[in-house]
């Protein structure tokens, strides 16, 4: 694994439990990194937080391209923003005070920056800025007919990338894992907000990371921390796909100079983490794409929960449990929803994003579950993988299909046995990972991910970021809760699980359980802090 630059970095960034991966061991609060970049002396362009639009139910968005289209403006602009990379709350403990967003971060330190690419209602490149719900004008046409002429009508794009320091401030080498990891987070919450505007969102995969670089204006700040691509989003308020002209617009944004220069971060400048540059750089993406065009699983439509919460309501709701009460069981009714809600039905938010069959499974520990006995549990994603599944895992795997599952959900008790010890154990000695209802584990296939390329190691990241984003919102929508959980001990993972072929990775654990409260805990409106008039509601 070690002669690979990206399966080196893979294998020392892991966790064990005689030692964990490289990192600060402290936390240098004098130089804590903002959460919020900021582009002092740009043009302004306030959002309506009061956007007019209609809410549909959450549940809603499981089904197949039900809701009309809304028009684009900046009011539907302003709720895709507000309910997919704005803030969910504000926090306060003591004299804490600190916000939520509507996408999870590890750590709550937001390493994404979203820069906006439209020509309507917006023309230009803004940068989204999540706590004062605006767009900050960053690059202006001079051309602006032709400007128009490069996005299909009804069409424009977010540009989302890293700020690789703010995550290695507390995680260190580990932090690129996690960064890949938010912007699978990032890309399915936009994509959830986009479908309750009957729109549809995409990534584009054929763009490489120099376009996405020039597009984006991620520049070279000489004294502010360098923002690495990530990904662009594309979305469209048409019933198919745009398409894009890349070369054409990343020509149009390079003819003139972004004239911004970002806020530093920190009191001073944050180092960079010894090995993530050449790991980022080892993963860089040309343009093109070389996907395997296998044919993918029907589903049968999903079961509708009995959720009443609007879309935006559970959008902005959505938050990571802190603790779980060790002690009520979960219906297998939920258990199964939540489960089928992480099949990629083509059609689906986010499934979309996918071109390809799935690459990332998750392996269940289950601890109370009614009538479901504990034990070690696979939900193979693609069922046609299933052979290749039985030559990875131990030969006296049980493989018992379950009997009191959907009959088409692809799930198999592999070894019934008591694992709540061994899920904390496996969670860096984590409780939450054993009260819960079930933790899981997301394994990869690097084989498989990997033979587009390098780059391929960021997309299996992002799938296991978006099937992350399913879970804490099918959770919600069950009345329970989600944790996703970056630190755990890799390799004791898999020496447990019997697998040793170095082809099956887990990148991401997770668990779901019912949440307790932290009454110290206070919290205000995410933006009770802005003009009376912009407020999206009416104080009590």
């Amino acid at each position: 694994m070690e002669d690979d630059p990206v399966l080196a970095y893979h294998q020392a960034s892991k966790h064990a439990p005689y030692r964990y991966a490289p990192g600060p061991g402290y936390l240098d609060w004098a130089n804590q990194p903002d959460p919020f970049r900021r582009f002092p002396g740009t043009a302004q362009e306030l959002l309506p937080l009061a956007h007019g639009c209609s809410d549909p139910p959450f549940v809603t968005l499981w089904q197949q391209r039900t809701l009309p289209p809304q028009p684009l403006h900046a009011g539907s602009l302003s709720y895709l923003l507000a309910y997919s990379l704005g803030l969910a709350v504000w926090k306060l403990y003591g004299q804490n005070r600190w916000a939520l967003r509507c996408h999870p971060s590890s750590g709550n330190l937001h390493p994404i920056e979203a820069n906006l690419l439209a020509a309507d209602p917006f023309a230009g490149v803004l940068h989204y800025s999540a706590r004062d719900h605006l767009l900050e004008r960053r690059w202006q046409p001079s051309q602006p007919a032709h400007w128009r002429s490069l996005f299909p009508p009804g069409c424009f794009a977010i540009a989302l990338s890293l700020v690789h320091q703010r995550e290695s401030w507390k995680y260190g080498l580990r932090s690129y894992r996690y960064c890949q990891l938010n912007l699978g987070h990032a890309a399915a919450a936009v994509a959830f907000a986009a479908a309750a505007l009957g729109w549809q969102t995409a990534i584009a995969w054929q763009l490489g990371d120099q376009k996405l670089a020039t597009m984006a204006g991620l520049q070279e700040w000489s004294s502010v921390e360098k923002e690495h691509p990530g990904l662009l989003l594309t979305l469209s308020t048409q019933t198919h796909p745009p398409a894009f002209s890349w070369s054409a617009l990343a020509e149009s944004v390079a003819q003139h100079p972004f004239l911004d220069q970002p806020s530093p971060l920190a009191a001073q400048k944050l180092p960079v983490w010894p090995g993530i540059d050449a790991v980022s750089s080892a993963c860089h993406k040309a343009d093109g794409g070389c996907f395997a065009g296998e044919e993918k699983s029907v589903w049968p439509p999903l079961t509708p929960s009995s959720c009443t919460l609007s879309a935006a309501t559970l959008l902005r709701g959505r938050r990571s449990g802190q603790a779980y009460d060790p002690r009520p069981v979960l219906s297998q009714a939920s258990f199964f929803r939540i489960l089928d809600r992480l099949l990629p039905r083509a059609g689906l938010p986010p499934w979309d994003l996918l071109p390809e069959a799935a690459r990332v499974h998750p392996v269940l520990l289950v601890h109370r579950v009614a009538d479901l006995p504990p034990g070690r549990y696979l939900l193979l994603r693609d069922p046609q993988q299933l052979a290749l599944w039985q030559t990875l895992l131990p030969a006296d795997t049980a493989w018992q299909p379950v009997a009191a599952a959907p009959a088409h959900l692809p799930l198999f008790l592999l070894k019934e046995e008591p694992c709540a010890e061994q899920a904390a154990l496996i969670s860096c000695q984590q409780e939450i990972a054993a009260d819960g209802f079930f933790s899981l584990a997301l394994l990869a296939d690097f084989a498989q991910g990997l033979a587009k390329g390098a780059w391929g190691y960021r997309a299996l990241h992002w799938e296991a970021g978006i099937i992350g984003q399913v879970l804490y919102l099918a959770a919600e929508e069950e009345g329970v809760r989600g944790t996703g959980i970056g630190c755990f001990f890799d390799d004791l993972f898999h020496q447990w699980l019997g697998v040793t072929d170095n082809r099956l990775q887990t990148i991401y654990h997770f668990t779901i359980g019912m949440p307790i409260a932290d009454q110290r805990i206070q919290t205000t409106h995410p933006y009770a802090h802005l003009p009376k008039e912009r407020l999206d509601y009416q104080p009590a």
